[in-house]
């Protein structure tokens, strides 16, 4: 009799496996979905190639702004921001995207005339409430901006 429950036992812990690690990609946009607030944004400045930024502007306020985002086919993010981006603008139908294989790669896209620009943060810690996205652009001359933004979920 006892060998009948082991089986059993083996089959049910495999399935119940199978079914979370199935559910992983929509549970991640589970916890994606809802307001991040802004908490902190450090934005850097680099000339002629150097490894230590030129400039560098902090901003720390309750005020900076949001992130909400909404799960669905596409997902969208409703992007209010009060500081001066580099990068990002007040946009209340921009688009969002996780990577498939890696969530460590967040992309936000802003429809600019009649195309899509699409934004590309690279995500610090993506499973906690408290993230830092961070987004570099390189002009290919030696100068180079960085904008790194902390969040945390509501």
């Amino acid at each position: 009799m006892k060998n009948i429950f082991h089986p059993i036992l083996f089959i049910a812990t495999i399935g119940t496996l199978m079914i979370f690690s199935s559910c992983g990609k929509e549970n991640y946009y589970e916890k994606r979905s809802g307001p991040w607030k802004v908490e902190e944004v450090e934005i850097a400045y680099y000339k002629s190639h150097l490894n230590t930024p030129d400039s560098v502007v902090h901003f720390k306020s309750d005020t900076l702004g949001y992130f909400n985002f909404y799960h669905g086919t596409p997902s969208s993010v409703y992007v209010l921001i009060n500081y001066p981006s580099v990068f990002l603008n007040k946009d209340y139908d921009a688009k969002y995207e996780v990577h498939e294989q890696n969530f460590d790669i967040l992309v936000i896209s802003n429809l600019v005339g009649s195309t899509w620009v699409d934004k590309r943060f690279a995500i610090d810690h993506p499973k906690r409430k408290t993230q830092e996205w961070t987004i570099v652009s390189d002009d290919f001359n030696g100068n180079a901006v960085r904008e790194t933004i902390t969040v945390h979920k509501e």
